[in-house]
Order: structure tokens, then sequence, then C-alpha cells
């Protein structure tokens, strides 16, 4: 459910009162213009996008839905599904405290919890995400009033260095592999798709969108890094003509699990920049089927 700025704070102000609208407002316009060049939170999502799509790879029957900047008390990134409501907080600072200030981690975690409920989110939970792993111990132990809800975890900063970040960060590592077009991956191609996952998200801006969405704004730039899903796998079509070339030739073999054409001859392999239902790969199909190569030599002058 999307409300309008009046509508929550009309909700805000029936569960927690007025001054917390004032906060949540002021909080708002804060975290608005503090977006911009916010790297480590561009990183962290794109790492949630992608463990995401690997969940629905793993069989998740749900596409999570994903929000920047909500407004919010626990305001970096929302994601949300029928069954499930979580608010992060990120923070790449060299020093925190749970308590400090006016207005706290605490109180905001606290006033999450609050108003999710109030507005009949399901299995609200908040969590802190911190960049080092100092921070990580001087935090993990949540305060009780909020501690049934909330926990902390550590995702890296690498400097800023996206490569660096892919080797570092084992979990996102695991998750991007799951997206490439091809099982056999390069770093490059790994920090590829965080890139051009970032970009999907900046394509969003900040609206709450489901994580489909975002790969596909995310293909939109780069049609060549990101996998098919198996129900886009389902879809493709191979001419029998073309089959039947391919299997004359002794040797060749191709399989088209994620939905890019990927062949083998002996020790040599590669894959299509383009997948299977483009229409690059359809005049792939034609070529072969026109001129009927008989030798891998001759086939791959023209893959």
């Amino acid at each position: 459910m999307t409300l309008s700025q009046a509508q929550l704070n009309a909700q805000v102000a029936a569960c927690l009162g007025d001054d917390a609208v004032l906060y949540l407002t002021n909080k708002a316009r804060g975290g608005s213009s503090g977006r911009k060049g916010a790297r480590y939170e561009d990183f962290f999502t794109a790492f949630k996008v992608a463990e995401a799509a690997a969940a629905r790879l793993s069989g998740a029957t749900e596409w999570l839905r994903v929000q920047e900047q909500a407004r919010a008390f626990v305001d970096d990134l929302r994601l949300s599904s029928s069954g499930s409501s979580q608010y992060f907080q990120l923070k790449n600072v060299q020093a925190l405290a749970w308590s400090a200030g006016t207005r706290s981690l605490v109180d905001d975690f606290r006033f999450q919890k609050v108003l999710s409920e109030h507005l009949g989110e399901p299995s609200p939970r908040t969590v802190l995400v911190v960049s080092s792993n100092v921070l990580f111990e001087a935090m993990r132990d949540v305060p009780a009033v909020i501690a049934q809800h909330s926990e902390v975890v550590h995702f890296p900063f690498a400097d800023g260095h996206g490569n660096r970040l892919v080797q570092e960060h084992a979990p996102l590592r695991e998750a991007l592999k799951m997206l490439c077009r091809s099982e056999e991956v390069t770093l490059d191609a790994l920090e590829g798709v965080l890139g051009v996952l970032i970009i999907g998200m900046m394509k969003q801006n900040g609206q709450d969108v489901s994580v489909e969405s975002v790969l596909a704004s995310a293909r939109s730039v780069s049609p060549h890094l990101i996998r098919l899903f198996p129900d886009e796998v389902a879809r493709i079509r191979l001419d029998p003509a073309f089959v039947s070339v391919l299997a004359a030739i002794d040797g060749f073999e191709y399989v088209m699990d994620r939905g890019f054409f990927e062949w083998s001859f002996y020790d040599t392999s590669g894959v299509t920049s383009y997948d299977c239902l483009s229409e690059d790969f359809d005049r792939l199909q034609r070529r072969v089927i026109s001129q009927r190569p008989i030798t891998f030599e001759d086939l791959e002058e023209l893959l």
C-alpha cells in the first residue's frame, strides 16, 4: 500500500503524535538531499536486488519489492513482500552509537516498528547496516527495547571500488554469479552485473517497484549482461533446420540454460552477446540455416 504524504502524516500522528510527523518530515528532507553520491547505499541496494533475484531463481514464488529513501523512520532501503517488511539504515561511518542525539537510532527503529504495525505491514523488521567490522562488533549488542525486531549486519564499502567489493564479499559474489549469462564468469562480468543493477535502480527514481522491474531496467541498458529466467527460457524456440545443421558437426555442443547460446567444441567455447529471445539470435539461426556450414571453422565465422 502506497500512501500519499498527507495520508502518511495522518497515520504517523495517529500512532506516534504530531512531533513525530515533524521529525519524519525533516528526516525525509535530509535523506533526499544526502542521497546524491551515496555510493555505499548504491552498492548495498544492488546487493539486495541480486540476492532477491537469486532467491527467485532458487524457488522463491514472489518477487520482492524495493524502495530507496522511503518516507519512513528507517529510510535508506525498504524491501517488502506479502509476508515481510524490512527497513534498512546504512551507516558508512567510523563511529556510531544506538542512543546518541536528540532522535537516536533506537528512536528511529522503535518508531518504525510502531508505524509499520499501525499500517498493518507484515512482520516488520529493522536492520542497521555498517561498513566496518569494528563498528559491527560495537553495535551488535542491540538495545532490548528494539531487539525483537532489529539486527545489525556488516556490509563492506571496499573504498567505493566495485571490483574489490565483489572480491571481498562472498554473498554478493555468489548472488551475482547466479545472474550472469554464463556459469563461467570472470571478475569483470560480475562487476558488470553489479554496475548495471545500480543503474537499474537509479532508473526507478526511488519508487516502490518489484525487483523484476529493476532487472528489466538493467537489461534495457545492457542486454548482454544478465541471464534470462526460467519462464523466459521456456519461450525460446529453435528452428529444426538450425538444430539439424549443428547436430551434423561432430564435437559441437551447446546449452541455453541461462537464455544465452553457449557453445563448445572440444577445448574451445563461447557465448553469444545476445539472448535467445532476441532478433539477433533469430538472425543467427537464419544465417546458419542459409549457409549450412559443415565444419566448426565455417560455423565459428557465423557465431
